[in-house]
């Protein structure tokens, strides 16, 4: 299932008429869902002096959020995302306690992107900003951030593109500040400029 779903992505991308679009003076509407996967101590597994440990699991991400275009390399990007995560707790003890759930934060990026190949209909881009991060867990304080990472927008009509992206996140918090990757996939609507 997952190599047909493979080879008919591959092949609509092929088979898309080229368009010759100029980002420059463009906006975009932009949504998509994802997947998120923590590395580093604050999601390694962590064990309490007295026994027990904790262990957490980025999963699902979904988010929206638009562009503007300078130039046809230089832009904007502000995108909002709801990142949920798993958490499991066993006390270690005999017998053990287990307890699990589920928490997330939501995110506000900004950042600045710059567009590769602006030429043609398939454009790379890069991107990186501030962010924000709002955990919904009461004793969680929100933080400040910084994120970077590369996308690509493969536009199948002049105003509408497949917009796929994976963004390096850094939150700055007190201890082991969390690392992730997060990668979206959704589509872009692009309107104004000199289409």
């Amino acid at each position: 299932m997952r190599k047909s779903a493979i080879i008919i992505i591959i092949s609509l991308l092929m088979i898309a008429p080229v368009y010759a679009v100029d980002l420059t003076g463009q906006f975009a509407v932009t949504g998509g869902v994802g997947y998120g996967f923590g590395f580093g101590a604050a999601f390694d597994e962590f064990e309490y002096p007295g026994g027990g440990t904790e262990e957490h699991k980025l999963t699902f991400a979904a988010g929206g959020g638009g562009r503007y275009n300078f130039t046809p390399e230089m832009g904007v990007r502000m995108f909002v995302i709801y990142q949920a995560y798993d958490w499991d707790w066993e006390s270690g003890g005999v017998p053990a306690l287990t307890e699990s759930g589920s928490e997330n934060w939501i995110q506000i990026n900004a950042n600045f992107t710059y567009t590769m190949m602006p030429e043609g209909n398939t454009m790379p881009y890069f991107m990186a900003g501030p962010g924000y991060y709002m955990p919904s867990h009461e004793d969680a304080d929100s933080e400040i951030g910084f994120n970077g990472g590369v996308g690509v927008l493969h536009f199948f009509s002049p105003e509408l593109a497949l917009d796929a992206s994976a963004n390096f996140h850094w939150i700055n918090t007190e201890g082991d500040a969390p690392t992730f990757i997060q990668f979206l996939a959704g589509v872009s609507y692009f309107f104004g400029g000199g289409q």
